[in-house]
């Protein structure tokens, strides 16, 4: 009796083992199924290079850049770079003048940024801005980088921001540019500041959509960009194919603007990539 029922037992563990075995490689074959998928969903989608119009943004963390050397972005021609200059009332950054005086001589069109805070007045913001940028080196509209709203109510930061706005369009001759993330910019510019051309800072995750339905004029599409010449990851820009990239020229006749163009060592016909 006993050897029967070991025998009856083996074969009901055998059953039950095949079948365990079957259940795991079922679900093992769905999580790699289900893993596969995510991957493919979160691709990045990398903007149409218009017209081989490619840009980049810089500050000290780029530390020194030989300037030579900064000439394309893959197939792209780098034709503009935005530069920090200030950040709050007191802030200069430290490798501005070396930056936008080399990168105006390599023929590049340069423009200069502010980082917008909530610990100081925008008079004394502005006073700093004005202080270090002159308009007489501009060949780009300023931009006002905004990506706080730590210290003031919401009603305080909009006065403030708009003091600053338009201090910097009496003083420069044309509304700034206003860089921000989509996230920052849905809960707090939502249905404001719809006259101002948008810088949209965007990583791998589609194309640039606001909420109110505004365009976006230039997309910083990627912050690990690798370029001969600069130190480790660099903001790549593109222009939106629905715009003129003349629009964020400060002066379309710009003299200088016109010849930087002309002095740049042109690449061989930029592929671009498709807009999905």
């Amino acid at each position: 009796m006993k050897k029967y029922l070991s025998l009856i037992l083996s074969v009901i563990f055998l059953l039950f083992s095949s079948n365990v075995d079957a259940r795991k490689k079922r679900h093992r074959h769905r999580r790699v199924a289900k893993k596969h998928v995510r991957v493919v969903d979160v691709a990045p989608v990398v903007p149409r290079i218009v017209e081989g119009i490619c840009g980049i943004d810089v500050s000290h963390y780029q530390g020194t850049i030989d300037w030579d050397k900064v000439v394309h972005y893959e197939n792209n021609p780098i034709k503009f770079v935005y530069i920090k200059a200030t950040e709050g009332s007191t802030i200069k950054d430290e490798c501005y003048e070396r930056n936008i005086t080399l990168a105006k001589q390599k023929g590049l069109l340069v423009g200069s940024y502010h980082y917008f805070t909530t610990r100081s007045s925008a008079e004394e913001q502005f006073e700093n801005f004005k202080q270090t940028a002159s308009k007489d080196s501009q060949d780009l509209i300023p931009v006002v980088d905004i990506e706080e709203c730590r210290y003031w109510t919401e009603d305080i930061f909009h006065k403030n921001l708009q003091v600053f706005l338009n201090e910097v369009e009496a003083h420069y001759g044309k509304k700034p540019v206003i860089y921000t993330m989509p996230s920052f910019y849905n809960k707090y510019l939502l249905d404001k500041y719809k006259d101002y051309k948008i810088f949209i800072a965007q990583y791998g995750d589609g194309n640039p959509e606001l909420k109110d339905g505004s365009n976006w004029h230039i997309w910083q599409f990627t912050r690990r960009g690798r370029i001969e010449g600069i130190r480790g990851n660099v903001d790549v820009n593109a222009i939106n194919p629905q715009c003129d990239h003349k629009e964020i020229l400060l002066y379309h006749n710009e003299p200088n603007a016109n010849q930087s163009v002309e002095k740049r060592e042109e690449a061989p016909n930029p592929v671009p990539v498709p807009v999905s």
